[in-house]
């Protein structure tokens, strides 16, 4: 079995918010519990969110928060996998496959338009019931440019390349932290834990990075 988590470039639209900006504060008391901010999925709108963050607020424009709206889910009946560009990722597949697109927004809410910015993500695999030839605690990282409008996208997938397609009770779990590089600092913005089952993904947003996602 395959579980794809892949960041890419992507261009989106609209806006929702889980949190308003314009009355966000930025904690400097120390640490708080993980909390459940949301769950995203296919029936999900697009929304707003980010960890609690550390750092003091400026009036220069910088990454506060993330909007985040999925996309199709799509289920493959031995069709190929492919990315927001029509790349193909997978020739062919038995699964499903979903793009979550991006948005990084400043304090106020407002896309970021700038050159030059990184997403990052770092993924922590946690387990399953099958094998996706990682291990638990395992960790892979990646990262992409962000467009110009300040957009980036995810693309998630669980499948197998042969028949027969995979039982219906399986799972797969990860951890997943998303930051921004911009002018040369680094931002953590999204907390996530991923739960892929055979028919849809999950995304538990969260307000901390030590959040658990077992």
């Amino acid at each position: 079995m395959l579980s794809v988590s892949v960041l890419c470039v992507f261009t989106a639209a609209a806006l929702n918010l889980l949190f308003d900006p314009s009355h966000a504060t930025h904690s400097l008391s120390g640490a708080q519990p993980a909390r459940l901010l949301a769950i995203v999925n296919s029936a999900t709108r697009k929304l707003t969110f980010a960890v609690d963050a550390a750092r003091e607020v400026t009036k220069n424009s910088e990454p506060a928060f993330l909007s985040v709206e999925p996309g199709p889910l799509l289920f493959h009946r031995g069709d190929a996998i492919k990315d927001m560009e029509n790349a193909i990722k997978t020739p062919t597949a038995y699964g499903f496959s979903q793009i979550f697109a991006y948005t990084v927004l400043d304090q106020r809410g407002r896309p970021i338009h700038k050159r030059g910015m990184v997403a990052r993500e770092m993924i922590v695999f946690i387990g399953g019931n099958v094998d996706v030839g990682m291990k638990p605690n395992e960790v892979t990282y990646s990262s992409v440019g962000v467009d110009d409008s300040g957009r980036f996208a995810d693309l998630h997938a669980l499948f197998t390349e042969t028949q027969p397609e995979l039982p219906a009770d399986s799972v797969v779990r990860f951890k997943q932290i998303l930051s921004v590089e911009h002018n040369g600092e680094e931002y953590t913005l999204g907390s996530i834990c991923i739960d892929k089952y055979v028919d849809r993904v999950d995304l538990r947003l969260y307000s901390t990075v030590d959040a658990r996602c077992d």
